[in-house]
């Protein structure tokens, strides 16, 4: 005698439990069933409120007309759709809200279209933050773009290791390099250092982990067709918790000042030994400054 075969699982219970909405509807479009979950969504009293009126309404709720389309043709070529997000407008009140939404096809043994089935998440409070994040990013980089060098918002882990966050286009000036680049290898920028100065660089950066406060540091860069560069450093931070701190910072290119002041100071040299070398004595008095120089003569 044989054993009795096992009963087919019953999904119903989890159909109606599921906290998001869940649906099954027929090869035709027809919708066959909807859980209170997507009862509630749609705005509707009961199932059969809503099954009577979605059946019935010629208006399609997709904001944007062509969303259904592609939705078909993506479960009709695929067998399924994942995480296929729209603006949907509610037919009950006209409220309009986003949605993520699944489906699959259930075939029968021949392969058969039974029906298909699906799920229907309202991901508005998603889709608006993201939304708001994307507008304050285009406002800092509008902002940005205004200052000169480089901007940046960088995340420090516990370990030490740094992400950028944001990048201003001023790091294409400095270093060559794209924002995104910089975004993606953050230790790119590590390698353009000046091997003399890259330990006084690093002993600055354990530093600012420590959390003592940035002062600031001069540094060179060897650009990649050989030209080095000065750079200036700066950042404070703005948050810290457990997961790590995030500094916001300003890369400046100080070169030509570098220059200027390598030039004034050899300047400086040269006319101190033309002054040594005269037969007068001479005594000058910076009023900038308050320095004073007493050449060798007069003190003969």
């Amino acid at each position: 005698m044989s054993a009795p075969s096992a009963p087919a699982p019953d999904f119903s219970s989890l159909f109606s439990f599921l906290p998001i909405g869940a649906y099954r509807s027929s090869p035709a479009g027809e919708m066959l069933h909807a859980n209170p979950a997507l009862v509630a969504l749609n705005g509707y009293a009961d199932e059969a409120s809503m099954l009577h009126h979605v059946n019935r309404i010629s208006s399609d709720w997709y904001v944007l007309p062509d969303r259904r389309t592609a939705f078909r043709r993506q479960l009709e070529r695929d067998g399924f759709v994942r995480g296929f997000i729209s603006e949907v407008v509610r037919h009950s009140d006209g409220v309009r809200f986003w949605v993520s939404e699944n489906a699959h096809t259930v075939r029968d043994g021949a392969g058969c279209i039974l029906y298909y089935e699906g799920t229907v998440e309202d991901v508005t409070g998603q889709v608006q933050a993201l939304d708001a994040q994307r507008a304050s990013e285009e406002r800092l980089r509008l902002l940005t773009e205004q200052i000169p060098g480089m901007v940046f918002v960088v995340h420090i882990d516990p370990q030490g290791r740094a992400r950028y966050r944001f990048v201003s286009a001023g790091v294409q000036q400095i270093y060559g390099l794209s924002a995104d680049a910089v975004m993606r290898e953050p230790d790119i920028l590590a390698r353009y250092r000046h091997p003399e100065d890259a330990p006084r660089f690093e002993r600055h950066i354990r530093r600012l982990d420590q959390g003592l406060q940035d002062e600031g540091i001069e540094y060179r860069i060897v650009r990649n067709d050989g030209a080095v560069r000065w750079l200036y450093r700066r950042s404070d931070t703005v948050s810290r918790d457990a997961d790590g701190q995030v500094r916001v910072g300003l890369l400046l290119d100080i070169t030509e000042r570098k220059q200027a002041e390598l030039a004034l100071r050899e300047s400086e040299v040269l006319w101190k030994l033309a002054l040594d070398s005269a037969g007068d004595g001479v005594w000058d008095w910076n009023l900038a400054t308050g320095e004073e120089y007493v050449s060798p003569r007069i003190m003969a």
